[in-house]
């Protein structure tokens, strides 16, 4: 009968088994203070992901919230509160860029309806609800106080989402909110 003779250890890390064919690769292993395959394709990954956020050619997107998501045992990594800063913060970074959110049609419907009107609408108008928190409407006209949102076709799954923002700069300027449905054939 043969005898084979198993080396085995766990990972530092996780504390998962690891098995070994000779003992040199056990010695090895153990001054080397090596992890398992999981925790080693692990820290590649996070390794190159911190290399790609610091040479800029990643941004933070969903693989990112991925990852810290399972970083964290299946909890989001921020708050709430964290990300609505953060959010904040990239807001306020866009506006100082001039990096503004445009709709593909926004601005020829919104120059006919200053034709309609015949009136100034100001662009990409700030409605402030808050000392560092603000809302955008395409178009505030101020002579008639009115505001005007272009729907795209992807208001059609965030309708409660904009009814209450709708709610929100109504009370907060007391004006008159037209909506215009982007219809614009290309």
């Amino acid at each position: 009968m043969n005898d084979i003779i198993i080396y085995k250890r766990n990972c530092p890390k996780c504390n998962k088994e690891i098995f070994y064919k000779r003992e040199q690769y056990l010695t090895q292993a153990i001054k080397n203070n090596s992890t398992c395959l999981i925790c080693r394709s692990k820290a590649r990954a996070k390794k190159s992901l911190e290399s790609r956020i610091k040479n800029g050619t990643l941004h933070f997107n969903n693989a990112y919230k991925a990852w810290e998501t399972r970083r964290n045992n299946g909890k989001p990594w921020h708050s709430n509160e964290t990300r609505l800063n953060q959010r904040i913060a990239a807001i306020k970074r866009i506006a100082e860029l001039g990096n503004e959110s445009v709709g593909k049609h926004e601005t020829k419907i919104l120059n006919d309806q200053e034709n309609i009107d015949n009136c100034k609408i100001l662009r990409q108008h700030r409605v402030w609800y808050g000392p560092d928190k603000f809302y955008k409407v395409d178009g505030y006209c101020k002579e008639t106080n009115t505001v005007y949102e272009v729907y795209e076709s992807f208001h059609k799954n965030q309708i409660k989402e904009d009814l209450q923002r709708q709610k929100m700069i109504e009370e907060k300027l007391n004006c008159k909110f037209i909506i215009i449905q982007d219809t614009v054939q290309e």
